[in-house]
This record gives structure tokens, C-alpha cells and sequence, in this order.
């Protein structure tokens, strides 16, 4: 692990164990989130309110105690003076990025509110926010190619953030006992439960995962049981460092840039890549498009569009039942474009699963109607992929599933 990030993370440690107010930030996440879910925000509001506190060379509870007493200035509105207003200037003068500045000055703004310091900031400015960077998610074929340039830890990380959705972080802290191997037997998809802890939203929700990423996760854990001695139990990481511990954050974004920089696409928009770490979650939105945003948006730990906290209720099984819906589009290797490829190149193959698809299909078509498919199957098996492709295209859900089944089942 990297030396500064060691010592920045101990720092903002004893700031916040030094510092009654900052304590206070940790009660309130609880407040708002449930006192078990955790405070995965506190240590970075703790590091922007200790820089602004360093600024002034005072402790984040002196500085609460000073302006409670009216010792310390820090906005006049009348005069645009004081400490607020001189620590976004240097802000300014460091040439930091606007929303890198109001992201700065409303953590210590949020920090104050929450300790009982009232500010009249009705005449207090920030620089207008701009949207400097652009990220795009990557292609199935770009993926592709990541996938092929990566070890075998990291295609089971990107399998199964690009077809759950679930944040990098959630991800890291996940263990055995969160997941649900080959949760639906038919078509291998595995359930994840992400805990309290690791929700961003401070709730426990459940998303899937493909039966790709199963597959590459089984190979995974084999592969640490056999190679690396490692004794699996329920509280083993999911993705794991040297000796089984936690894989850090930071670790975890570094290795994905040295990949993409091996595949040739650490493409720069300002300061971060475009295709980095969290576009992988923006690929899985993508692919859901087609869901209803409750849908959608609960997969992903969102509580969802408007009224959904209160109103929107779906059991599991209906989860699970949507989920498969997108299924076949969340997959590189096996999903309904590469078998279609294998249609295409593979005359015994396409015959063999277009008969099949077209009985599913149409399993009520009489027996001349079959017939007549059968001989056209021999005549011209391109029409007659035509013609169960364009049936199946009003029902895509079906297709992608049907084709899943197949595969499952010949191979």
C-alpha cells in the first residue's frame, strides 16, 4: 500500500478522534442513515474541514468554540470578509477546479451547520460549476479487450461490476457470505446482497450478477484455494490482496489504469481517464436502459425515482425476473451478439440452435407449418434465421433467455 495514502488515512484518523465536532458529523451520518450502516463519508468531510482548519492554523473544535463566541470572523456578508472568504481565495489562486472549490467550502459549510455555528452567506459566492471532464462507458468490444489484457482477479471484478452495477467500493468490501452462487440454476445468475455497511444510501439491497462473471469468480476462488493455499471461508473477500486481506481502493483504481493504458485507451478528458473505474457502472445502466426506472435504479442501490422509498415494493423472485430480462446484453463472451457471430461462422451450429429456438418458439405451429421451416432450414438456413430472428425481436427478453438455455444446456 502506497506510504502517503497510509499516512493521510491515520492522519484524518486522530483528527476525527480529537475532535468532538467532527464526531458530531459521525452521529449524524448515523441519523440519516441508521445507526448500523456505517459513515463512509466522514473521513473525507474530516479531511476537507482539517485542511480548512490548517488553513487558519486552529483545531476543527476551536474553530467551532471561536465562532460560537463570536472570536473568530469567519463571513461578513457586508464587508465579503473572513476565513471562509480568504480560504476559497486561496482555493482560487491554486487554480483548483470550481467544483473542486465548492466541494471544499460546502463540506466545511455542511461541518458548521451540523455543530451550531449560524452564517449569513446570502452574499457569499462560488464559482459556478463546470463540467470539465467527460467519461463515456466502454464498448462491448473495448471491454473485450480489457478483459483479455487482465489478470484473472481483475476479469472477475470488471465481470461483475459491469453486469451488477454495484459501486467499486461495494465491491472491495463484499465477502463470500454475500453472495448466492448460481442463485438461478437455469441460467446461472448469482445473487448479490450488498450490506448496510457498503451501501452508499445507507441500506441493504440485492442486484445480480451474470452467470459469466459466476463462471470467472469460481475460477477465481478455486484458484486461491489451490494455488494460493487460501481457506475460504463465509467472511473471505470476494476480491481480495496478498494473504486474503481487503484489496484498498486506491490499489484496486491503479491497477485498472495500468490496464487500460496495455490496451491503449488511457485517453485523458482533463485529469481523469475516460473510460475510468466508475464507467463500468454507467456500462451496466446502459444495458438496463430498457427496465422501469424502479427497476433500474433499485439493481443499482438507488431507492429509486419519486415516492419509490414509500410506495415501490417488488419481491426477489420479480427482481430476478427483470434481471434476466437484460441478462444476455450484460455478457461479452456468451450474450446474443457472440452467439450470433457463432451462428454466422458455424453452419452445424446454426441449424442446430435455430431448429431448437424455432420449437420454442412456435411450439404450437402445426405440423406442416414445421415442416415447411425444416425444409427451408436446409434450402436456405439464412431465411430461416430471418424468420425466427424477427419473431423473436417483438419478444427480446425471451430471446436472450432462450439462446442462454441453449448454450447451458448443449454445452
Amino acid at each position: 500500500m502506497n506510504e502517503a495514502f497510509i499516512k493521510r488515512e491515520s492522519k484524518v484518523r486522530k483528527l476525527v478522534e480529537q475532535n468532538k465536532s467532527l464526531q458530531n458529523l459521525e452521529v449524524y451520518f448515523m441519523e440519516r442513515r441508521g445507526a448500523d450502516a456505517g459513515t463512509p463519508s466522514l473521513k473525507v468531510y474530516a479531511a476537507y474541514v482539517g485542511a480548512f482548519c490548517s488553513f487558519i492554523n486552529k483545531t476543527p473544535d476551536q474553530v467551532i468554540e471561536e465562532a460560537k463566541q463570536g472570536k473568530l470572523l469567519l463571513y461578513d456578508p457586508e464587508t465579503r470578509s473572513g476565513a471562509l472568504e480568504d480560504y476559497k481565495k486561496k482555493l482560487l489562486l491554486e487554480k483548483r477546479s470550481n467544483a473542486s472549490i465548492r466541494e471544499a467550502i460546502n463540506y466545511v459549510k455542511t461541518w458548521l451547520k451540523i455543530n451550531g455555528v449560524k452564517l449569513d452567506l446570502s452574499n457569499f459566492t462560488l464559482p459556478k460549476a463546470k463540467t470539465r471532464e467527460k467519461d463515456e462507458p466502454p464498448s462491448e468490444e473495448q471491454l473485450r479487450l480489457i478483459m483479455s489484457k487482465a489478470t484473472l482477479r481483475m476479469k472477475v471484478a470488471i465481470a461483475i461490476l459491469i453486469s451488477s452495477g454495484i459501486r467499486v467500493g461495494a465491491l472491495l468490501g463484499l465477502k463470500l457470505k454475500d453472495i448466492a452462487l448460481d442463485y438461478d440454476a437455469s441460467t446461472g445468475i448469482s445473487k448479490i446482497v450488498v450490506p448496510e455497511e457498503l451501501s452508499k444510501n445507507g441500506f441493504s439491497y440485492t442486484t445480480f450478477m451474470s452467470s459469466e462473471a459466476t463462471k470467472l469468480l469460481k475460477e477465481y476462488l478455486e484458484y486461491r484455494k489451490k494455488k494460493r493455499g487460501e481457506e475460504l471461508t463465509p467472511e473471505s473477500y470476494l476480491i481480495a490482496g496478498k494473504g486474503g486481506r481487503p484489496l484498498k481502493y486506491d490499489t484496486f483504481r491503479t491497477i485498472y489504469r495500468r490496464l487500460l493504458e496495455r490496451c491503449g485507451l488511457a485517453k485523458k478528458s482533463h485529469k481523469h481517464h475516460v473510460y475510468h473505474i466508475h464507467v463500468l457502472r454507467k456500462f451496466f445502466r446502459t444495458k438496463t436502459e430498457k427496465l422501469t426506472p424502479s427497476i433500474r435504479e433499485r439493481l443499482m442501490g438507488h431507492i429509486g425515482g419519486y415516492l419509490d422509498e414509500s410506495y415501490f415494493r417488488i419481491t426477489e423472485v420479480e427482481l430476478l425476473e427483470e434481471y434476466k430480462k437484460v441478462h444476455a446484453s450484460l455478457l461479452l463472451e456468451e450474450g446474443i451478439a457472440e452467439t450470433l457471430k457463432k451462428i454466422k461462422k458455424d453452419e452445424s451450429f446454426r441449424n442446430a440452435i435455430v431448429e431448437v429456438l424455432f420449437h420454442e418458439v412456435f411450439p404450437n405451429e402445426s405440423k406442416t407449418g414445421q415442416k415447411q421451416f425444416n425444409n427451408e432450414l436446409v434450402r436456405n438456413p439464412e431465411n430461416a434465421l430471418k424468420l425466427v430472428l424477427s419473431k423473436l425481436g417483438k419478444r427480446p427478453e425471451e430471446a436472450s433467455q432462450l439462446v442462454l438455455s441453449w448454450i447451458k444446456k448443449e454445452s
